[in-house]
């Protein structure tokens, strides 16, 4: 159980969100949360510092390389990692504090990311005052749904288990064709020519930064995915998001809408996460997955 850290005065907090996209949207909550009850707060995380036009508010810096670590953040009063220290191979400064959020048995609890972050906090640094903050904004000159549409489908993932069938997402966009919409595929440059047989059914598209992506994402009627960071960006650009997922437990926790009906799992049980994880894929049928589309993109 993690020591509980509350100072008299609220003092300097670095927000430690890692590289992966999706963890410094989810992040981006806390954040709120830990300004609104006093703390000087500033987000260290690659991906979220590549959408800081999204959050003027906020002061977000890279994230250091290992030798840098412990220059960047030692006029830090606290460091806190919502997820995992990557960067523990330095000593602390006099006085300062480390808290690890994964390190609490709470953490591990079957509940939405965001609760958990809310729960650990309260208890963990004091935030007793509901946030009211909110650090996100639209740039000018964005239209919302100006496509409204255009789906756009992200085959990919960082992890080969969370991927939905190739074959399938081929499917599907040919079946969102037929019924009017215009699917269009994301991948990152690395993933371009994986996808290059897609291009016989839609566009196929990579962006050279996150805002492009963002603003592209604002701009479509939905989103479907696998469980990665761009749903998350999705979801956060309030595009209507159907997140396909590994398993129910990965849902709760991690998918990018509070919403249970645009989160997609196999309901056929299969014991042990190596047996979900190489199966789940197979028990969701393009049909299934094109009627719940239907059905949140109303």
């Amino acid at each position: 159980m993690q020591k509980k850290l509350m100072p008299a005065q609220r003092c300097s907090l670095a927000l430690i969100v890692g590289n992966k996209l999706g963890d410094g949207i989810i992040a981006m909550s806390l954040r709120d949360r830990l300004v609104e009850n006093g703390y000087r707060v500033t987000v260290f995380g690659n991906a979220i510092e590549g959408l800081k036009a999204l959050f003027p508010k906020t002061d977000i810096k890279p994230f250091p390389s290992l030798k840098e670590a412990k220059g960047a953040f030692s006029s830090f009063d606290i460091l806190v990692y919502p997820q995992q220290e990557d960067d523990c191979g330095f000593p602390l400064a006099k006085g300062q504090k480390r808290l690890v959020f994964r390190e609490d048995p709470r953490f591990h609890e079957k509940k939405p990311m965001r609760k958990i972050y809310e729960e650990l906090s309260s208890d963990l640094l004091d935030c007793r005052h509901t946030y009211k903050e909110n650090s996100f904004k639209i740039p000018k000159g964005w239209k919302k749904a100006l496509s409204s549409k255009r789906v756009v489908i992200h085959p990919m993932s960082g992890e080969a288990f969370r991927n939905w069938s190739k074959r399938r997402f081929l499917k599907l966009a040919k079946r969102l064709k037929k019924k009017g919409f215009t699917p269009v595929f994301i991948v990152s440059q690395g993933d371009l020519k994986e996808w290059e047989e897609a291009k016989a059914i839609c566009e196929v598209k990579a962006f050279d930064s996150l805002m492009d992506l963002a603003k592209f994402l604002y701009e479509s009627g939905a989103f479907i995915g696998n469980d990665s960071g761009p749903g998350h960006l999705a979801a956060l650009l309030s595009a209507p998001t159907l997140t396909l997922c590994a398993r129910n437990r990965l849902g709760a926790r991690w998918a990018p809408s509070n919403n249970p009906r645009a989160i997609l799992y196999s309901t056929v049980p299969l014991l042990g996460p190596y047996l979900q994880g190489k199966y789940w894929k197979h028990f969701i049928s393009v049909s299934k997955c094109l009627r719940r589309f239907c059905e949140i993109a109303k």
